[in-house]
């Protein structure tokens, strides 16, 4: 929100280096003094921490976007650091376009994990015809960070179509006009 007018001499001043980010990526002041802010209660990792926002925004096709995900990360306490894509999980994001959110959930949740091949193979069976796979993706995540794997999914991927398309075949075989206009004779 808005400062009083006097409270100017309070802030912190801004980092250099994270002034300097911000301004090579135009980045709003608003999300510069957040940036600012977490940073500062991260001291210990403060350089590697700037190392990472540099890659992320570099990459990033929005900066000031993923530079939001990376503040709340930080003050969740699970920031990852640098971005953490080895060649595999690059392939995937390109291969679905994932977007800048998608991505960080996407590294957050699939990084640590030893399976991530496997995983990663799953879910380009699970995002097959999606319209949107950044959005797509958001329920496979989830449910991979909470049960540990997409087998679920899978199955009723498989066993969904078929189930879905008998049940529509009966139903259809069933079925009247449901037109209520009378015919005139």
């Amino acid at each position: 929100g808005k400062l009083a007018p006097n409270a100017e001499h309070c802030q912190m001043p801004i980092d250099p280096q994270v002034e300097a980010l911000c301004k090579t990526f135009s980045i709003e002041e608003r999300i510069m003094r957040r940036l600012n802010d977490v940073l500062l209660t991260r001291e210990s990792t403060f350089d590697a921490d700037m190392k990472a926002l540099w890659e992320v925004c570099e990459n990033a096709s929005k900066p000031s976007g993923f530079l939001m995900v990376k503040i709340g990360e930080m003050e969740r306490g699970c920031f990852t650091g640098a971005a953490k894509l080895d060649q595999a999980m690059l392939q995937f994001k390109n291969r679905w376009r994932l977007d800048d959110r998608a991505l960080a959930k996407f590294v957050e949740v699939v990084h640590p994990r030893d399976e991530k091949i496997e995983d990663m193979a799953q879910m380009d069976k699970l995002l097959k015809g999606a319209a949107n796979p950044s959005q797509a993706i958001w329920p496979m995540l989830n449910h991979l960070k909470a049960v540990g794997n997409l087998d679920d999914l899978i199955r009723e991927q498989k066993s969904g179509g078929r189930e879905r398309g008998r049940s529509r075949e009966r139903y259809t075989s069933k079925s009247r006009s449901r037109s209520r206009s009378r015919r005139r004779r």
